[in-house]
């Protein structure tokens, strides 16, 4: 599961972002009942959510330890403009630096 998300909070990723299932859900109702077991606390557990840039280089530097050479970034909530705005501003001139 990527975890990598951009959200102002994590009241805007979405229970079925979160879902291990490791099944097919065959009915809008099943996945409402499923996405009912998954907390606030699973979502920031699961999640970087919020504009840290700390947070957000942490996670991507324990991916590149790991190997990856490629992460793909998600946008979880609605934001989508902002997201790739805060990358361009804060996270890639900050991994060039790391990487230098």
């Amino acid at each position: 599961m990527m975890k990598l998300g951009f959200t102002l909070s994590s009241e805007e990723c979405g229970p079925r972002d979160l879902l291990p299932l490791k099944v097919e859900l065959a009915l809008p109702s099943e996945l409402k009942a499923a996405a009912n077991l998954v907390t606030e606390e699973h979502i920031e557990e699961s999640v970087v959510c919020g504009t840290d840039l700390q947070a957000h280089l942490k996670e991507i530097e324990s991916y590149a330890r790991a190997g990856f050479d490629h992460i793909y970034v998600h946008q979880v909530g609605p934001q989508q403009e902002e997201c790739i705005r805060f990358y361009e501003r804060e996270i890639l001139p900050s991994l060039k630096k790391i990487a230098a």
